[in-house]
């Protein structure tokens, strides 16, 4: 009786595994911390046009990271 519950346990982890769909696509994500400067922007006072440069440096980084 035993051998038969882990067969019938062991069969329905089986098809359970095959009943979760393989994602198609992942998705990522990039977390920046603007907490203290911590990763942006690098300093306080700095104006739009830099801080809005120093964005796209760090999205160029990471899409170069993979």
């Amino acid at each position: 009786m035993r051998k038969f519950h882990l067969f019938i346990l062991s069969v329905f982890c089986s098809v359970q595994l095959w009943a979760v769909p393989i994602p198609k696509r992942e998705f990522r994500a990039v977390w920046i911390a603007t907490v203290g400067n911590i990763d942006w922007p690098s300093k306080q006072g700095l104006s739009a046009d830099i801080q809005k440069q120093e964005f796209l440096d760090i999205l160029k980084r990471t899409k170069a990271n993979g």
